[in-house]
């Protein structure tokens, strides 16, 4: 090839468009690997995400504010729990336009391609090349914490927005003098940003965001003033960029106060469980970083589950801190080589360092102090502040990138100290892991010297949890624990039975350790080989990065079904939405399906929340035992007509069933492998076993008050006590139920005398009620909320009585008034900025 024609090729492939392209093409082939099978199943996707935001979908087809969800448990607030992200504007367009299945696909491509993007702006911006922006989206997207939580519905649309956050916060601080007239407008444009997060339903990730943002833009924002200290306006200049960082990321509460409003009330009524021990769960102590390097180990095998996770109170579904190994040198290499000339590589390496300090939970330093200070003392998972360690170790290494192909000579050996001492470190850790191991198993329960300095030093290091163990107990629970079935959140490789912790650990070690370990070696080299040709170098990293990918791709916790109904996949959901298309109110269903049901119409009686209420314990135990159910004429006050049984659990009970029992019995692989994996499906026994309980059903009751009298209730209060729930059951009649939309009920009756009408829904302070005996409009009522967690209303005398409620949260309306004049108010700054930085049109010169 010419001398002309390589430049024409290089300028080709040095154009910032192409490298975009390829990098939402790498990211779109990343995040649906199947081509057209893009629904994601399996662990909360399944159990969580998909049936919770159908309401979402009903919702917004029907055009109305998902307020309350009537197939959630007993009821619930759908949009004061978050989860639904009901006025997120990308959830309102997809959800709005789509059915289901495609908008749930379609959320999770969306925003990984916005992740991406937000990463190739945010690179730009900090003055990186177009391969290096690429190197830095890739590494941010492909990351583990993506990965990790793929079966979070959640996770991709708030957390795209991180990067896009830190952005925003750099246009505020950035210094250049001639952008200081835009103050106000970036300062808006920080508020738009910021608010999203919010809106979708999840804090936790905007609060990361700024947090970390704010760091990182402070400092960027500190070491440019030390770089001008004849400046006399420096410190007030750097002091007014820091206030305009914390306004606009106030500003953001109003714009997101639809959600935020009513998401505090619901909390102030939920169960305050937000002590030390529910705040110190699932953190990134310091010995996971071990996974910067070895990142399989403990995630293919549940044996490790004790052993590496529970005894540290974190888990392999929260904490995966991975960027690969390339990404990690070039971050290194970045910094060691740019900290004094770049005020960037120090912000983020200080935001980096910060990050992982929160992270580690009650593994650092000041944490029983961070959870006292407001937005600390809210969410719980440490790890995921590892998000924003991410994205800092990705645009390190795009900084480490550019260094490397601007630097005169190859730094082949830095590459080389690099992977000879990440081989070192991986091996002394695999090595001593085994020691202890073997050391515990040959003790037999004996006292160790060896271990017991072990045990001294975990518990100087471990926080003040009751459960800190000895080693040898760990190690114990490590070998009681059972391979199968294999939950949800383990990638199973081959061995599908039965695994022992002491005979396969060398299995183990062959598919997390050895794959890395020759990555490593590859690596190591291939660093030889490069010498002086920096073709070389980038054919080397780019080709360890592609491995590195692929190992990553094992630990994918989902997998993948056709966009289409969830009903036309599987013969239950399918049974349980023909069921639900008969009735009035919602079937009330037990089983383990978690929130899934809710997508064919069905109402999971156990609901799954991550903000809940307990309603009605005595019910408890109908739910968890199918044989109780039978036995219980309580259960259906809840309306619960059906018991589905997962195939295992059916096979070891089906010859205790009662021949009167009415049971269908359902194959349906399809759904046994979206609940465990497409390999425990395969192996056969997938049939389901739906067990019709006997009896009436409804979700509205009368009991007459000589009834409650004679049994010593009074008003429902002692509801909680099985034998009286029992005695109330056998006298209560159920009552015809109007629903033409969640928030509105309506009941009409005749009664002898005074009664008691229950209503087995959550008794959320925000229902009204109104009572009419047929002559006038009625007058409102009090709703008792009875002992339980239902609702009653007293019938005062007998007559034709006609009952109304209504689900009216002031918290709703207050938060939309307010969202409303945020968001025309920032409407109006940024209008205003466009018009003001708009150049004047030139005055003609005059005619004479």
């Amino acid at each position: 090839m010419s001398q002309a024609s390589g430049m024409t090729v290089h300028k080709l492939l040095a154009r910032r468009t192409l490298w975009l392209i390829l990098t939402l093409v790498l990211t779109l082939v990343w995040i649906s690997p199947s081509g057209v099978s893009l629904l994601p199943v399996g662990g909360d996707a399944t159990r969580f995400g998909l049936g919770l935001m159908s309401e979402l979908g009903r919702s917004a087809h029907e055009t109305r504010p998902p307020l309350w969800n009537a197939l959630w448990g007993y009821g619930f607030p759908a949009l004061a729990e978050s989860q639904i992200g009901a006025f997120y504007p990308p959830h309102l367009i997809l959800y709005g336009l789509l059915p289901l299945e495609w908008a749930y696909a379609a959320d999770r491509i969306v925003h990984a391609l916005w992740a991406a993007l937000g990463c190739w702006v945010l690179a730009n911006v900090l003055g990186r090349s177009a391969a290096a922006s690429f190197l830095g989206s890739v590494v941010f997207v492909f990351s583990g914490f993506f990965l990790v939580h793929e079966t979070h519905h959640w996770g991709w649309p708030t957390t795209s927005w991180l990067p896009w956050i830190w952005w925003a916060m750099l246009q505020v601080v950035r210094s250049d003098r001639q952008a200081n007239s835009g103050l106000l407008s970036r300062c808006a444009l920080l508020s738009l940003c910021a608010s999203m997060p919010v809106l979708t339903g999840h804090f936790q990730m905007g609060f990361v965001s700024l947090v970390t943002g704010f760091v990182f833009a402070a400092g960027i924002t500190m070491s440019e003033r030390r770089m001008e200290p004849e400046d006399r306006k420096s410190t007030s200049t750097c002091a007014k960029k820091l206030v305009a960082l914390v306004a606009g990321s106030a500003v953001a509460a109003i714009l997101a106060a639809i959600q935020v409003i009513p998401t505090y009330e619901l909390a102030k009524l939920a169960n305050d469980q937000r002590d030390w021990e529910y705040l110190s769960g699932f953190a990134a102590p310091p010995v996971h970083w071990l996974g910067l390097i070895l990142p399989g180990l403990g995630r293919g095998f549940p044996f490790w589950r004790p052993l590496l996770w529970d005894q540290f109170h974190t888990s392999p579904e929260e904490l995966f801190f991975y960027v690969g190994l390339v990404p990690i040198w070039l971050a290194v290499f970045g910094v060691t080589r740019t900290w004094r000339s770049d005020p960037a590589t120090r912000a983020l390496a200080a935001t980096l360092a910060i990050s992982l300090l929160l992270a580690a939970g009650p593994y650092g330093f000041g944490f029983s102090l961070a959870i006292r200070l407001p937005g600390f003392s809210y969410f719980r998972a440490p790890a995921r502040w590892t998000a924003a360690a991410t994205l800092a170790l990705a645009m390190l290494a795009a900084r480490g990138s550019d260094t490397a192909m601007t630097n005169q000579e190859v730094p082949a050996r830095s590459l080389r100290r690099f992977f000879l001492l990440t081989l070192v470190l991986a091996s002394v850790s695999v090595a001593g892991l085994e020691g202890l191991i073997r050391l515990a198993e040959n003790s037999r329960g004996e006292p160790n010297p060896i271990l017991d300095k072990v045990d001294v030093v975990r518990r100087q290091t471990m926080p003040g949890w009751n459960d800190v163990g000895s080693w040898q107990d760990w190690v114990r629970r490590s070998a009681a624990t059972p391979a199968a079935p294999i939950p949800a959140y383990v990638k199973p490789y081959t061995n599908l039975d039965r695994q022992r912790f002491s005979t396969d650990r060398t299995e183990a070690y062959a598919k997390e350790v050895v794959p890395q370990l020759l990555l490593i070696c590859t690596g190591l080299a291939g660093s030889f080989a490069i010498r002086a040709s920096k073709r070389r170098m980038v054919a080397l990293l780019f080709a360890l990065m592609a491995a590195d990918g692929a190992i990553q791709a094992k630990y994918r916790p989902i997998e993948f079904a056709p966009v289409k109904s969830v009903k036309d996949q599987s013969p239950v959901l399918a049974r349980i939405g023909e069921l639900s298309r008969k009735r009035s109110w919602p079937l009330a269903i037990a089983g383990d399906l978690g929130n899934l049901p809710m997508a064919a119409g069905g109402s999971p009686i156990r609901a799954y929340r991550t903000l809940d209420v307990p309603v009605m314990p005595a019910l408890d135990p109908v739910y968890s035992n199918p044989i109780e159910a039978l036995n219980r004429k309580s259960a259906r006050l809840a309306g619960l007509g059906y018991v589905l049984i997962d195939p295992p659990t059916w096979r070891n009970l089906r010859a205790q069933w009662r021949p009167e029992a009415e049971i269908e019995e359902i194959e349906d692989p399809e759904l046994w492998s979206w609940l465990t994996t497409s390999q425990v499906a395969q192996r056969g026994n997938s049939t389901f076993a739906l067990v019709h309980l006997p009896g009436e059903l409804g979700r509205a009751w009368r009991v007459a008050q000589r009834d409650l009298d004679a049994l010593g209730v009074s008003e429902f209060s002692d509801a909680t006590r099985p034998d009286r729930l029992e005695a109330i059951a056998a006298t209560a009649v159920p009552l015809e139920v109007e629903r033409a939309r969640p928030e509105r009920i309506a009941i009409e009756s005749r009664t002898e005398g005074p009664e008691l009408w229950i209503v087995s829904q959550w008794a959320d302070p925000n229902w009204r009620a109104t009572l009419s005996n047929g002559s006038g409009e009625g007058s409102p009522v009090e709703i008792l909320p009875m002992h339980g967690g239902w609702q009653g209303v007293r019938i005062p005398s007998a007559g034709q009585w006609k009952l109304a409620m209504r689900y009216e949260p002031a918290s709703f309306y207050a938060g939309a008034a307010i969202s409303a004049a945020g968001w025309l108010a920032l409407a109006m700054v940024l209008a205003w900025g466009q018009l003001r930085g708009r150049p004047s049109a030139p005055i003609a010169p005059a005619m004479n």
